[in-house]
């Protein structure tokens, strides 16, 4: 009987797999990892802002009767959600589906850009960066949860800063690989590109501003100074014309500063400090090798100046406004594949093991967490579908109201309503209290709404409580109610 090959042997011939076969393991790992980091928080309605916006994009053709957000994300996020928003049966699978998008996305361009500048393998970069994503983003997420878990989610929701980092990032490599000689060249459409994001996103003019300052530190050089000064002048207008033009931009404004601040100075130091040790500890491997490139240098230098602006502005309040650092992976991720340019074979498969065994222990932990966090008002939803009243009316409050109106599939209008049952049009469309017509039943979801303002309903409509109090059952739709008359059907479709 021949003897076992040992397990060497095994490794170096993975070691040997076609590209394709690279390139899948790159994919299936980066899956597995966005579905580590989605599972333990579950989806909310701000996760869903971008998947409604691609359903009625998708139904109505455009985005008239929304009011948008002080920072809209359609470029390129809703663009990403469309064809994920056309395919996928429920704001549940979209949520699972969309997670690996925008760390695909990095990869593969970071990947392409390496196989055309350093004439790197591209199957071999790919895998290369999904290994280092997977160290680095769990390294993230669990060695400084809670607060490094927040910097690590943007990557995985079509929201919330991600792309605003990824897309920055990019643009700053393809950048410093000639001294910006290519963005001064195409300066027009450098600022048309830069126009756009920002308006989709103003952190993007954050993280590529730091970079853009870095870049002017490390230089000196006085070509610089004109795409500094055009793209700090133009994304300053962007944000001053959002300011008049989207009124939603004040209401955040001025809710932001009377927030109250949950993590002193020191703690939010602290905390940095913290999530910068991982950047830290690479660029201090790249230094001790002689390979600390000046697109490195200038990158890590923006993260520094990045996080001071932050602080500065008084942004850093609680655990959630850890998500403004969502730039933090992506060049992370640029200084790894800087790292690993040169890693044998035999220890390229080591590495691959090793990431798949993280990537599973770590599915397997927040496995264990009660599927009921990732369905959020299940019950709601339940009960709704249950009372078999298609074309009635939902009311509720911000949070739940996206989440059960896309969970019982936007069989119903929805009202959205402030936690004294007022008008609030944040977030939302005006159109989805008209979707159907003759509908004679109101459905209110009693979470975050006022108890005085529900007892005093009930009392006027004859509510039944229904699904164990979490829902109000009226028989009259909402302009038949005194207290939501302003719910009168907006205009026809």
């Amino acid at each position: 009987m021949p003897a076992l090959a040992p397990p060497s042997l095994f490794l170096a011939r993975a070691a040997r797999l076609a590209p394709a076969m690279r390139v899948l393991a790159a994919l299936l790992l980066l899956i597995g990892l966005s579905v580590a980091v989605t599972l333990p928080s579950g989806y909310n309605s701000d996760a869903l802002y971008v998947y409604s916006q691609a359903k009625d994009l998708i139904a109505f053709q455009s985005l008239r009767g929304w009011t948008l957000s002080a920072i809209p994300f359609t470029v390129p996020d809703l663009l990403a959600a469309l064809p994920i928003a056309a395919i996928v049966p429920g704001p549940r699978a979209y949520y699972f589906s969309a997670a690996p998008v925008q760390i695909v996305v990095l990869g593969v361009a970071l990947s392409a850009r390496l196989a055309r500048t350093q004439r790197r393998p591209f199957d071999r970069t790919m895998l290369a960066f999904a290994i280092g994503a997977a160290f680095v983003v769990l390294l993230y997420g669990a060695a400084f949860y809670p607060f490094g878990y927040f910097a690590v989610q943007p990557l995985f929701i079509l929201n919330y800063h991600g792309f605003a980092a990824i897309c920055a990032t990019l643009l700053a490599v393809v950048a410093c690989d000639d001294d910006f000689r290519l963005l001064r060249e195409h300066l027009p459409a450098t600022l048309v590109a830069v126009a756009l994001l920002t308006a989709s996103d103003f952190f993007f003019a954050v993280y590529f501003g730091a970079m853009l300052a870095a870049a002017l530190l490390v230089s000196r050089s006085r070509a610089l100074l004109l795409p500094v000064v055009a793209v700090g002048g133009l994304s300053a207008a962007v944000f001053a014309g959002s300011y008049l033009l989207n009124p939603s931009l004040g209401v955040h404004i001025r809710e932001s500063a009377a927030t109250p601040v949950e993590l002193g100075s020191w703690q939010v130091a602290a905390r940095m400090i913290g999530l910068m040790i991982v950047p830290t500890a690479l660029v201090l491997v790249l230094r001790l090798r002689g390979a600390l490139s000046r697109r490195s240098l200038i990158l890590y230098l923006s993260l520094l100046v990045m996080l001071a602006a932050l602080a500065v502005a008084g942004l850093m309040k609680d655990l959630s406004a850890f998500r403004y650092l969502a730039i933090l992976v992506p060049v992370s991720l640029v200084l790894v594949l800087d790292i690993v340019a040169d890693v044998p074979a035999k220890r390229e498969a080591t590495l691959l093991v090793a990431a798949a065994a993280s990537v599973g222990a770590a599915l397997t932990v927040v496995g264990l967490k009660p599927s009921s966090a990732l369905s959020p008002y299940r019950d709601e939803i339940a009960c709704i579908d249950a009372a078999d009243r298609p074309g009635s009316s939902i009311a509720a409050q911000y949070w739940p109201a996206k989440i059960v109106f896309e969970g019982t599939g936007r069989r119903h209008n929805l009202v959205q309503v402030g936690a004294a049952l007022e008008p609030w049009d944040w977030i939302s469309n005006a159109r989805w209290r008209s979707l159907h017509h003759g509908g004679r039943t109101t459905f209110v979801v009693a979470d975050r709404l006022d108890q005085q303002a529900l007892t005093r309903l009930a009392r006027e409509a004859e509510a039944e409580a229904i699904c164990g109090g979490k829902l109000l059952k009226i028989d009259r739709p909402p302009a038949e109610l005194n207290v939501l008359k302003w719910a009168a059907p907006a205009a026809a479709r």
